[in-house]
C-alpha cells in the first residue's frame, strides 16, 4: 500500500482551510510557524499549508499542490541505472548525463514510484505500474517514451500477455499515479513551483532503473 508522508499545499486562506482538515477530516494541528504556515497531522501523512504569498516574496503562488516531500538530485551512477528513488530518504535521484527526454521519462518513474511504493512487497509489480505512469505521463505531454519502456515492463512482468494481465490489474492505481503527475505539471506552467524540491540525501535506494 501506498504511503505519501507528507504534502504542502497552497491555500487562498490558510486558517479556513487548516479548521477544514481539523474539523472534517479530524487532523490534528502540530504548529503554527511563522509568516502562516500551519502543520497538521494525521498520526501517519503529515500536511503542511501553505499561504499563497510566503517568505517576504512578491509574487504569489497559485492555489493547490506545492510538492509531496521528496528532493531530486542529477547524479552519475556509474552503470546502466537511470534513476532512483529512495523511499526512506524522501530522495530520487537521475542519471545526469542522460538527453533531457530521458530524463524527463526517468524522473516521471521514479516519481511514481515516491508516489505508490512506500514499501516494496513485489518488485516485478513495483517497476511495472511506475514504468506504465511513465508512459502515460510521456505520451500525455508529447514525449515519445520509445520501445524501451515496452520490453522494460515485459522483462518485469513476465512477457507480453501477463504484462497485459498485470497492467490491467494495477490500471486504477497507474491512472490516478498519472493523473497527480500531470495534474501537477498543468499546475506548474500556471504557478512555478516543483512538485518535488531540488536538494541532497544520502540513503539506501529503494528502487532502480535500469
Amino acid at each position: 500500500m501506498a504511503k505519501i508522508r507528507h504534502i504542502a499545499i497552497r491555500a487562498e486562506d490558510v486558517e479556513a482551510t487548516a479548521k477544514l482538515f481539523t474539523e472534517v477530516f479530524g487532523l490534528e494541528l502540530v504548529q503554527r510557524r511563522a509568516h502562516g504556515p500551519i502543520d497538521l497531522s494525521d498520526g501517519d501523512v503529515n500536511i503542511t499549508l501553505l499561504p499563497l504569498r510566503l517568505g517576504g516574496r512578491e509574487d504569489e503562488e497559485r492555489p493547490g499542490y506545492s510538492h509531496i516531500g521528496f528532493t531530486v538530485e542529477d547524479h552519475e551512477f556509474g552503470d546502466t541505472t537511470n534513476g532512483d528513488c529512495s523511499a526512506s530518504g524522501r530522495r530520487i535521484r537521475v542519471e545526469s548525463r542522460n538527453s533531457p527526454a530521458q530524463r524527463a521519462k526517468t524522473l516521471a518513474h521514479e516519481i511514481a514510484h515516491a508516489l505508490l511504493h512506500n514499501r516494496v512487497d513485489d518488485r516485478a509489480l513495483a517497476e511495472l505500474e511506475a514504468e506504465s505512469t511513465a508512459y502515460v505521463v510521456c505520451r500525455s505531454v508529447g514525449l515519445d517514451p520509445g520501445d524501451y519502456s515496452f520490453g522494460y515492463v515485459a522483462t518485469w512482468a513476465g512477457g507480453g500477455a501477463e504484462a497485459i494481465v498485470r497492467i490491467k490489474t494495477s490500471c486504477d492505481r497507474i491512472q490516478k499515479a498519472a493523473a497527480f503527475i500531470l495534474r501537477s505539471l498543468d499546475d506548474g506552467a500556471k504557478r512555478p513551483g516543483p512538485l518535488v524540491a531540488t536538494g541532497s540525501s544520502r540513503a539506501r535506494p529503494l528502487s532502480k532503473q535500469p
